[in-house]
């Protein structure tokens, strides 16, 4: 079935894609409605945060659905693979917010999905 997004698909969005950055900023633009006395640093730190533990989730249940492969070996593996999953997470998150900030756009013929 082409053109239909799976789970597998979801779920590798969310927690590599680039999904739950998304996800997390739009989520705090709502809270700003509801906690204006927020400061700035407050919000975007909660953004990447709330971005963080989304991927994460996103992760531990493509590992429960058989999706991902589990990490091997010991403890040491699972905090590594987990600061692979985030890491991204905190760079796209970082750098849409300073496309944001800065007002940059997506120049004519270099968009990435057509």
């Amino acid at each position: 079935m082409e053109g239909v997004i799976t789970l597998k698909d979801l779920v590798t969005a969310v927690a590599f894609g680039g999904l739950a950055p998304l996800v997390a900023y739009q989520l705090v633009e709502r809270l700003k409605e509801v906690f204006p006395s927020y400061t700035v640093f407050g919000m975007r730190t909660f953004a990447v945060v709330i971005a963080c533990v989304i991927a994460l989730v996103g992760w531990f249940g493509g590992i429960s659905f058989g999706y991902f492969a589990p990490p091997s070996g010991d403890w040491r593996a699972w905090i590594e693979a987990m600061f692979a999953v985030v890491m991204p997470v905190i760079t796209v998150s970082q750098l849409g917010h300073a496309a944001r900030k800065r007002g940059l756009k997506v120049r004519k013929g270099t968009e990435a999905c057509h």
